[in-house]
């Protein structure tokens, strides 16, 4: 969901319906974009959650869903005419990491907005470790082998495979593979450019974070950043090298679905603010001051930073692959 200083919000439901009439006399408009993707998202995710290496299970499908994704975020934002619907589009789409004006942002937007229709947003039960330990698990049965705590820092150390992935910064795997790569392909990795960071802090907080808006109490996900058009300018202030005032911040509040995870009235809530790469200052202060300005009082609540926060926004060292045969 996504607040807005009057204490009104753009509230996502499971039902398409429902967040339609949330958004006032436009909630129609909300129905027409999302309605059909909705519907019919286990079939269009055949077909959009993997790469275009062959013809599309569901051509006409795809593309009825794929011909607005094209636009700028910015552009179908404008579809929702509602200060509410705007802003709970344009928190989704920022999710691209790329300033809203650009081509291409709205596809992210619509397909995490279709999925939450269809499926809702996943919690892991006890964690997101515990998303992990499935998957090594499906792993082990498989008979893959996981070995951690080993530094790769040329091809020569990687065993014989068909399929090597690299969960790496592009000049990361320019610097593995060295000669294997082709002149241009190397040249395009060392030039790649990293995005926005994330400026992360997690708190425990006594009795929840006391949200103006009900519907935030609620909510697992709640996203600040105000109207849309502050969004969108503190996106481009961000890709432009510039620390904003009031960042865009996204804060989890999993255990609402998940009561394991809190210990009596004290609650896990992590945060994370919207910073620039390379970013080497402390945005603690700027996400509590968000929080605070969509929860007044909550600076009088008990709030505990059980971890140290830390910002993940510079390209990634040689230290991690996974290999398949």
């Amino acid at each position: 969901m996504h607040p807005l200083d009057d204490g009104s919000a753009g509230v996502l439901y499971r039902s398409v319906e429902q967040t339609a009439a949330g958004l006032g006399y436009y909630g129609s408009r909300w129905r027409l974009a999302f309605g059909y993707p909705a519907a019919r998202f286990d079939a269009l995710s055949e077909d959009i959650m993997r790469p275009l290496l062959r013809f599309p299970h569901h051509p006409l499908m795809l593309a009825r869903f794929g011909t607005p994704t094209v636009l700028p975020a910015s552009a179908l934002a404008r579809l929702f005419r509602t200060l509410q619907g705007r802003a709970l589009f344009g928190g989704v789409a920022a999710h691209a990491f790329r300033p809203l004006h650009y081509p291409l942002t709205s596809a992210v937007g619509m397909g995490i907005i279709a999925a939450g229709h269809r499926h809702g947003w996943a919690v892991g039960e006890g964690g997101s470790q515990s998303i992990t330990n499935a998957m090594v698990a499906l792993l082990g049965e498989l008979g893959a082998k996981i070995e951690t705590g080993v530094r790769v820092a040329t091809a020569s150390q990687l065993p014989p495979a068909d399929v090597t992935m690299f969960d790496l910064a592009p000049s990361a795997v320019a610097g593995i593979l060295g000669d294997r790569l082709p002149r241009r392909i190397s040249a395009a990795f060392t030039r790649f450019r990293c995005g926005p960071g994330a400026f992360k802090v997690d708190f425990a907080v006594e009795g929840g974070v006391p949200w103006t808006n009900p519907a935030a109490r609620r909510a697992g996900t709640v996203r600040l950043a105000g109207t849309y058009s502050e969004l969108a300018a503190t996106e481009r202030e961000i890709h432009a090298g510039r620390m904003p005032e009031r960042p865009f911040v996204l804060v989890g509040q999993q255990y609402l679905a998940d009561p394991q995870r809190s210990v009596g009235n004290v609650h896990p809530v992590w945060s994370y603010a919207r910073v620039p790469n390379g970013y080497t200052g402390d945005a603690t202060a700027a996400i509590i001051a968000q929080i605070e300005r969509f929860a007044p009082g909550s600076g009088n609540a008990s709030w505990d930073r059980p971890s140290v926060p830390h910002c993940r926004c510079l390209p990634a060292t040689p230290t991690m692959s996974a290999v398949t045969s």
